[in-house]
């Protein structure tokens, strides 16, 4: 029957006039045409809803802990790592405010226990990674500019895990180390702290107490504050500053302009008592506080 079919269309094509033939030639090639172009017009809109998609996903991601109330995002804490605590050393010290101030014992790590992050999630809250920042720390180690610098820009802080709470870039720094770079670290190590290391070393900082969620959430964020790669990274730090005085700060503000509300907002978050108020990160913070959110995460 197909055999047929055949027959007859081939011996319909010939009872064809030419001018009729090349009308249904040039009909078959414009039909053949058409459908090429809807597929294509299909795989570009494909391709277009992925891209949306794909970006979409990166924004929630890089957004995601912004869009919550920073100390109760989640932290997943593992097994400890082994460390050597140095009690011979005086304790460290980080101050969030002067209500929140945290003691810090100095450890020693194997290096390749330490877990480095550049996504946000957990304790990261930066959402870019400045590679020119690892590759001058691994190529060209300057001891001067982490040794003594005090709070969070000294050593790295990790958690008992290895998570790091502090010094993502130092730490990914040292794990790359040159040769030339981990012979300064030692040296320095050596002639700050008098201590000698063995080659798969670290030294680091940790907290002397265990800490809850809302502490490790609170303590990661206020690490960035004052240097961020983008603005989500300050909006996520200045939430979590200032999230404990938003709790508590009254629902209704009366100011005879936005300028006088502004430095209200910040009067009544200055629990640092600070001659002047920050009215930036403040009124950012409060921002932030009130964005609309998602049950898990997002703007």
């Amino acid at each position: 029957k197909t055999s047929e079919n055949l027959n007859e269309t081939t011996q319909n094509a010939k009872n064809l006039s030419p001018l009729e033939q090349a009308n249904a030639e040039k009909l078959a090639k414009l039909e053949s045409e058409k459908l090429e172009s809807e597929k294509e017009f299909t795989r570009l809109k494909e391709q277009e809803q992925a891209r949306k998609a794909a970006l979409k996903k990166k924004l929630e991601h890089e957004r995601g802990n912004a869009g919550n109330i920073e100390s109760q995002t989640k932290i997943e804490v593992g097994e400890d790592i082994p460390t050597q605590t140095q009690a011979q050393l005086p304790k460290s010290r980080v101050r969030l405010n002067e209500r929140e101030i945290y003691d810090l014992d100095y450890a020693i790590v194997k290096a390749k226990d330490l877990k480095p992050s550049f996504t946000t999630g957990g304790t990261q809250k930066r959402t870019d990674m400045n590679e020119e920042q690892i590759k001058s720390i691994a190529e060209n180690f300057d001891p001067k500019k982490i040794f003594g610098s005090g709070g969070f820009e000294d050593l790295p802080i990790i958690l008992h895990d290895g998570q790091v709470i502090a010094g993502n870039h130092r730490i990914q720094g040292m794990l790359n180390f040159t040769p030339k770079s981990r012979f300064a670290y030692e040296r320095a190590i050596k002639e700050y702290y008098h201590i000698d290391l063995k080659p798969d070393e670290l030294l680091v900082r940790k907290p002397n107490k265990r800490l809850n969620n809302t502490e490790i959430n609170n303590l990661a964020a206020s690490s960035n504050q004052g240097r961020f790669n983008s603005e989500s990274d300050h909006a996520i730090a200045v939430l979590s500053h200032y999230e404990a005085k938003l709790k508590e700060l009254d629902q209704k503000l009366n100011a005879d302009s936005i300028y006088s509300l502004k430095n209200i907002v910040a009067k009544n978050l200055n629990f640092d008592k600070a001659t002047h108020p920050n009215v930036g990160d403040s009124n950012l913070a409060l921002l932030m506080f009130n964005m609309p959110r998602t049950k898990t995460q997002g703007i």
